[in-house]
């Protein structure tokens, strides 16, 4: 990447509970300001803004990852030496994000070291329930997947062995080729779902069969796949959790800018099932 471009990854946000509206919601849970600690280190939402993009009404703010306190060297010029002061609420990262709350879909930029890209989906719907004294609701993230790379790496294999998928009902609508699946979980009033498939022989994946939708299901960020196999003589494995969906844009000072040059992105994972409607 050139000096100044930076990286978003793509992951959808879940929550269960009884929520009227998703945007209020999460417009009230970020800016309430608690602040959560884990492995010794402080975690909150700051900088809490919203943009309407043609269509879309997005949420935008900076996780950040701070230390209560910390020991810092400093210079004492008088009696050139080094010294120690304490320092409060020293900065470790932050991770801008933008979020549209009716669909879940979130960009996050990861800091390389300091706020990995797996360790943003842990924190960040563990601040929500945080946030809301961890009372009548669950959240979690999974990643979105470009569904050509998904595809290929499924083709790219000479036989799968292992396919294990884990599934969460979609919200508010389903894509053709998961429907099934997704009418199941809803019709049972499913929260969660997990399939293992095993075949010493290798295992027969139809573009139109159930497994197959399953796996485009948990790309489209309602779940996680993992594929086990042979290719070219060698132990394979494909995971929607190693190949994130990203978009890359030049650093800027105005989210805005940002948002404008990653948007495509946005729209390139509603229009998978709005184009399955039409």
């Amino acid at each position: 990447m050139k000096a100044n471009e930076i990286q978003f990854y793509f992951a959808r946000l879940h929550i269960i509970g009884i929520i009227t509206s998703k945007y209020d919601y999460l417009q009230n849970t970020f800016k309430k300001g608690k602040i959560y600690t884990k492995r010794n280190c402080e975690w909150g939402f700051f900088n809490i803004n919203e943009l309407e993009n043609e269509n879309l009404k997005i949420i935008f703010g900076q996780l950040v990852k701070f230390k209560e306190e910390k020991d810092e060297d400093i210079v004492d010029t008088v009696n050139r030496k080094l010294s120690k002061t304490m320092i409060e609420n020293r900065v470790i990262a932050t991770s801008i994000f933008f979020i549209h709350p009716d669909s879940g879909i979130v960009a996050y930029h990861p800091i390389e070291g300091k706020i990995g890209y797996k360790q943003f989906i842990e924190i960040f719907p563990q601040l929500i329930i945080y946030n809301n004294d961890n009372m009548f609701i669950e959240a979690d993230m999974d990643f979105i997947n470009s569904e050509i790379s998904i595809s290929e790496a499924i083709e790219s294999f000479d036989k799968i062995f292992t396919l294990i998928i884990s599934l969460k009902p979609s919200n508010p609508s389903s894509r053709s080729i998961w429907k099934r699946t997704d009418d199941k979980l809803h019709n049972m009033e499913a929260e969660y779902y997990k399939q293992i498939y095993k075949s010493k022989k290798g295992l027969i994946l139809k573009p139109n069969g159930e497994p197959y939708g399953d796996i485009i299901m948990a790309s489209d960020g309602y779940g996680r796949a993992t594929l086990k196999g042979i290719k070219n003589n060698e132990e394979f494995i494909v995971s929607t959790d190693r190949m994130p969906m990203t978009a890359k844009t030049l650093e800027d000072k105005n989210p805005l800018i940002m948002f404008n040059n990653i948007k495509g992105k946005f729209y390139e994972v509603l229009k998978r099932i709005k184009n399955d409607k039409d």
